[in-house]
């Protein structure tokens, strides 16, 4: 892709997983890639822009209401190939919001990152 502007994502892990629509948010997504870089780990997107849609179900299973700034292109989920390493350096450098998801097996664990206001939550 000759255009595509982003050096460690790919538009096939950050498009919504039900309708292949990629939206996400420029600027996020240069904050992101600068963290990206300063933390030097792969980072594993496990859901990145998701349609209206999609985020409403998604967020309705997780027992919250409408959308969220996934719709928007303002967050990410995944996990750190190091996650030590990867979570130290976003406690300190990430300017947004960070929640860690800790329920069920070590492969459904993920690390949520959005740019609304800082605030740190763990489930």
């Amino acid at each position: 892709m000759p255009n595509w502007p982003w050096r460690y994502f790919t538009r096939e892990e950050l498009q919504c997983l039900c309708c292949g629509r990629c939206e996400m948010d420029e600027e996020f997504m240069h904050e992101f890639e600068a963290h990206r870089y300063l933390v030097n780990v792969p980072f594993i997107v496990h859901s990145g822009y998701r349609c209206p849609t999609y985020d409403e179900r998604v967020r309705e299973e997780q027992g919250q209401e409408g959308t969220g700034l996934h719709s928007k292109g303002w967050a990410l989920d995944g996990h750190w190939q190091e996650l030590r390493k990867g979570w130290t350096y976003s406690m300190y450098t990430w300017d947004g919001g960070i929640g860690l998801y800790l329920k069920g097996r070590q492969s459904d664990r993920f690390i949520h990152y959005d740019n609304g206001p800082w605030r740190v939550w763990t489930y």
